[in-house]
């Protein structure tokens, strides 16, 4: 019989904390129990002052001491709690450290660039049904709130990884100062990624039946965008294909929105609203960098990556 074990994992981000509760088997396998997200934007001028404040420190621990509960409920074994590039960046990260743990109990963990990649990938992957994890590269993309990472493997090796500190909060702060948008922001907002894009993945070299995944928040909020989601549903969400003439058509609709104008939009959560632009430009111009045509939704990623860490049985 294969024995089961509940874990609860945290994915402390720049913008958004999740939690994952799930079932998972001596072979890997994971069960969802219960998941959710709140967005607390951790990473709020980290990158102007490079210190969280306490307006940050006190969301976060309200957030933890919440899922705390929720996993000491569901009679979780173990909780795994991971900080990423808001945290990564921070100067002040080891006060805030210390007084997380003081005041919600949860010892975080910081990622570095590298090991968030990696996790991301085997997550991400978990959207493929077995019969397709195979000998195929897969490029996973995650843009997050501070960062963006970029993974590239299949089934025997991660052959590429890297953190880019290119994500959807990080680049509204430096480049969306108007709302609407205004055309030259949107110029050099893109014209930015693309340099950074260029610069720092010139090593990559992807076969060209390359099968691309995207995880994390702007993603999937893309996706349940162009679905019209009144309410997010996983399981039309894994497994979509967003195609980059869809994404082509959404920024163009987004740029001359206002902000008030964006939280109407079904899928798309109020607090996401001031940077689901730059986040949609960052996918915009990953996918064409790498010739790509879609991408395949995955609403995986990180947190489901930090299970099978935790148990050290990724899937590839």
């Amino acid at each position: 019989m294969k024995q089961l074990q509940r874990i609860a994992s945290i994915d402390i981000g720049t913008n958004t904390v999740l939690l994952l509760i799930a079932d998972v088997n001596s072979e890997g396998q994971i069960t969802t129990i219960h998941e959710e997200q709140r967005i607390i934007r951790l990473g709020k001028n980290v990158d102007t002052n490079r210190n969280i404040g306490i307006e940050g420190l006190m969301k976060c621990v309200g957030v933890l001491q919440a899922y705390r509960a929720i996993a000491e409920k569901y009679a979780c074994v173990e909780l795994t709690a991971c900080g990423t590039s808001a945290l990564r960046d921070a100067h002040n990260r080891d006060w805030f450290l210390e007084e997380v743990k003081k005041q919600s109990g949860v010892q975080i963990e910081i990622l570095s660039g590298d090991d968030e990649a990696l996790w991301t990938y085997h997550g991400g992957c978990l959207v493929l049904p077995k019969t397709q994890i195979d000998d195929q590269d897969t490029l996973v993309i995650d843009i997050g709130g501070g960062s963006t990472e970029f993974i590239v493997g299949n089934k025997t090796e991660i052959m590429h990884k890297i953190s880019l500190d290119i994500g959807a909060v990080r680049l509204t702060e430096m480049f969306i100062k108007n709302d609407p948008i205004k055309p030259q922001e949107e110029l050099s907002l893109q014209q930015f990624v693309a340099s950074v894009l260029t610069e720092k993945l010139e090593h990559y070299r992807l076969s060209k039946n390359i099968r691309c995944i995207g995880v994390a928040g702007t993603i999937t909020t893309l996706a349940a965008m162009e679905q019209k989601m009144g309410q997010y549903q996983p399981d039309k969400i894994n497994g979509y294909v967003l195609s980059k003439g869809i994404l082509d058509k959404m920024i163009i609709d987004l740029r001359p929105m206002t902000i008030p104008d964006r939280k109407n939009i079904k899928g798309l959560q109020p607090e996401r609203a001031d940077v689901i632009f730059a986040g949609a430009v960052i996918l915009k111009e990953a996918l064409a960098y790498f010739q790509l045509q879609e991408v395949l939704v995955s609403n995986y990623g990180l947190r489901y990556g930090l299970i099978l860490r935790k148990i050290k049985n990724p899937l590839v």
